[in-house]
């Protein structure tokens, strides 16, 4: 319990983060694809990624700080849940093509942003 604050916070500033990331991509992308939750669904996974592959590294991030950036923040930031609505939206709107293009470019830009921010801690910390 004595967790929840720290995630509670983590949680405030990666929703906020999220909303401004998104506003930012359809001002700048237009809003024909979801471009804001693809957005944070790569740089959150990546961030994420880097973040426990770093604390594995080293012990600069205690259990508080840890739970506050990847349970909270980073759970925020990321969407797949809305990710998947949007899909199913699309799919509803007889624009099938779009939601493929959805479903790979988050799913494996995330699986990519992931494994780039893994690789680059390690690389980082010389394991």
């Amino acid at each position: 319990m004595k967790l929840l604050p720290w995630i509670a916070v983590g949680g405030a500033v990666g929703a906020m983060a999220r909303f401004g990331v998104s506003v930012v991509a359809v001002q700048l992308m237009g809003p024909r694809l979801p471009w804001g939750t693809l957005v944070v669904n790569v740089l959150g996974s990546f961030l994420l990624g880097a973040l426990l592959a770093w604390s594995d590294r080293t012990e600069l991030l205690d259990a508080r700080l840890q739970s506050m950036l990847s349970t909270g923040a980073m759970g925020a930031f990321t969407t797949f849940s809305t990710f998947s609505v949007q899909t199913v939206r699309l799919l509803e709107g007889d624009e099938p093509w779009w939601a493929v293009a959805n479903v790979v470019g988050n799913v494996g830009l995330s699986l990519l942003g992931a494994a780039a921010g893994i690789a680059i801690v390690r690389y980082v910390h010389g394991s």
